[in-house]
């Protein structure tokens, strides 16, 4: 049973696996298009009163639940019954506006207006209309095998989402050594995309395009990003790895 991944919000970047780690980032931007301002995240103390109460600390970690490593081989049989084929680019979960899908729409379908060849998978419930288009694919809920069989294959994962407190998909992906372009605005997913160099981030429709175009026409940048993704994995929520941050945790209190 695949087991999901919790969140862990403050990580220590280590070292990637590669010798020379490709870095995250942002992609270039048209001189011509106007600056993006990336909404923060940040609230309003003015409510508080001017003194607090002193709290004795308390001894505590932030764990994270472990994650199984993938398996070694995929059946592709799901997706020859779907009759999918090479290349596609994955959106996996809930397909509503509130998860960035409006925009990814307008952002591919743009896209693919001067790019042809490539597809837009999207296995999620929708709760929003999903145009007629011959490179969007929409799949509806998918099993697991299905799933699985869509990581495998896909040559990037896209994670539009401006809110999010932890994406277990974008784990996932990293665990089958997927490169992934996720939405900056969305301060965890930057980071974590960021911590693992395992992708590219974009803020605008232009720097989706170029992140996009980026990751399919640099396979080998493509496969050193998705396995420095599964590094950082490996580092953080195997299961030895997270057994042995609890057992510490037990042992200092």
């Amino acid at each position: 049973m695949r087991r999901a991944a919790l969140a862990v919000l403050a990580l220590v970047l280590a070292p990637a696996a590669a010798a020379m780690p490709w870095r995250a980032g942002f992609v270039p931007s048209d001189p011509l298009v106007s600056k993006q301002y990336y909404l923060g995240q940040g609230h309003a103390f003015d409510a508080l009163p001017t003194e607090l109460p002193v709290v004795n600390p308390v001894r505590g970690a932030i764990i994270g639940s472990g994650l199984d490593p993938a398996p070694d081989r995929v059946d592709r049989a799901p997706l020859e019954r779907l009759r999918l084929s090479d290349p596609f680019v994955l959106y996996l979960g809930r397909i509503d506006p509130n998860k960035g899908c409006a925009a990814l729409l307008r952002h591919f379908t743009r896209w693919a207006e001067t790019n042809t060849g490539v597809s837009l998978v999207m296995a999620g419930p929708a709760s929003m209309p999903i145009p007629e288009h011959p490179q969007i694919r929409a799949l509806g809920f998918v099993d697991e095998p299905t799933r699985e069989a869509l990581l495998n294959a896909a040559r990037a994962l896209i994670m539009p989402s401006p809110y999010e407190s932890l994406s277990m998909v974008l784990l996932e992906a990293w665990n089958h050594g997927l490169p992934a372009l996720v939405n900056a605005r969305c301060k965890v997913l930057r980071g974590q995309v960021e911590r693992a160099n395992g992708g590219l981030y974009y803020g605008n429709a232009v720097e989706f395009g170029a992140g996009l175009d980026y990751l399919l026409t640099h396979a080998d940048v493509a496969r050193q990003l998705g396995a420095q993704g599964r590094a950082y994995v490996d580092r953080e929520y195997r299961w030895p790895v997270v057994v042995e941050k609890i057992e510490a945790l037990l042992r200092a209190v």
